[in-house]
């Protein structure tokens, strides 16, 4: 594992180091104030996936043949028996390993998202003339998925006002950049190849 340290005079300048090291999908482990700027640890996106414990494939079927024994001979073939628990016992680590590493992305999912909050608060707090009602809109947007300089970008034209304005003001900006096609009909009768991109839930199947 190669954990990067990035020490910057701003979180900006550190993201922007950051981006040209680890590249986008950089996982950020921590960030904290320290003389002269701020530092931030962060791990490349491939070494976050080799951290999920391999999948163990599940066993071929055993092909067992019973062979005919007498009528006086009632008991269970020890033989069958042991291959039935050895089966049992190599399955049982497929399903383990399944549910440990949806369990450590969960956990990396949960500690990124409190690094962005607190990332989110460092960029703010170098904003000028910065208003308080856009610390949450700016969690918000990178909570969302969007990048922190549009969230700067958009965070430096905020009008002041309470929390809820500010909220309503960052909705409306974002819907108006929203490029909409205005007729999918001509689009889908000339025919081609279509790829969706969107999150889990989103739509991409049923649409």
């Amino acid at each position: 594992m190669n954990v990067k340290r990035i020490v910057a005079k701003t979180s900006r300048e550190a993201m922007r180091q950051l981006r040209e090291v680890l590249g986008p999908d950089a996982v950020i482990l921590s960030n904290r104030a320290v003389e002269g700027g701020v530092e931030v640890l962060a791990l490349a996106a491939e070494d976050i996936a080799s951290m999920a414990p391999p999948v163990v494939e599940e066993p071929a079927p055993v092909s067992i043949r019973r062979v005919p024994m007498p009528a006086r001979e009632a008991e269970p073939e020890p033989e069958v028996t042991i291959k039935r628990r050895l089966i049992e016992r190599v399955a049982v680590p497929s399903e383990d390993s399944a549910q440990l590493a949806k369990s450590v992305i969960s956990e990396i999912k949960t500690l990124q998202t409190r690094l962005e909050s607190q990332l989110a608060d460092l960029a703010w707090r170098d904003l000028p003339g910065r208003d308080p009602s856009g610390a949450g809109v700016m969690r918000d947007m990178l909570a969302a998925g969007f990048s922190a300089a549009l969230a700067r970008e958009l965070l430096e034209a905020l009008p002041k006002g309470d929390a809820e304005q500010a909220q309503a003001w960052m909705r409306n900006t974002l819907m108006k950049r929203l490029n909409v096609m205005q007729n999918e009909t001509d689009m889908l009768d000339a025919g081609g190849v279509f790829a969706l991109m969107g999150p889990t839930g989103a739509g991409k199947t049923t649409t």
